[in-house]
């Protein structure tokens, strides 16, 4: 699955698919008893993708960048077009996790990272 954020296209082993709601939940007394009540004001789109680049100085890699936009709290445009499997258009998120391993033995340069993006 290639995955396209900002300039980078990348390679993705895994996508989770997620809705967070935006929701208020409150205890109110109701006919004698307690009553939970939940109100739904909207919801969002959360995906967390398992990727990996190759050949790709630190620097210059899409996990740093992400990494950085987490920390800065600034947006990137994510898209995915798996046809029919999956698909989400051009759609502005923040980078609200990120994680980097890196194997220890093998190729140099090598970044396998899990990135969470939520929908603005």
């Amino acid at each position: 699955m290639t995955v396209a954020v900002d300039a980078f296209s990348l390679k993705s082993k895994h996508l989770a698919d997620d809705v967070v709601l935006i929701a208020a939940d409150w205890v109110e007394w109701e006919n004698g008893v307690v009553a939970k009540k939940r109100k739904v004001y909207g919801a969002k789109g959360q995906w967390t993708f398992s990727l990996y680049e190759s050949g790709v100085a630190w620097a210059s890699s899409a996990a740093k960048y992400l990494r950085d936009k987490a920390k800065s709290g600034d947006t990137v445009v994510l898209a995915v077009d798996e046809g029919a499997r999956f698909s989400l258009d051009s759609t502005t998120c923040y980078v609200i996790g990120a994680s980097t391993s890196f194997p220890l033995t093998g190729t140099v340069n090598k970044h396998y990272f899990t990135v969470t993006f939520r929908e603005v």
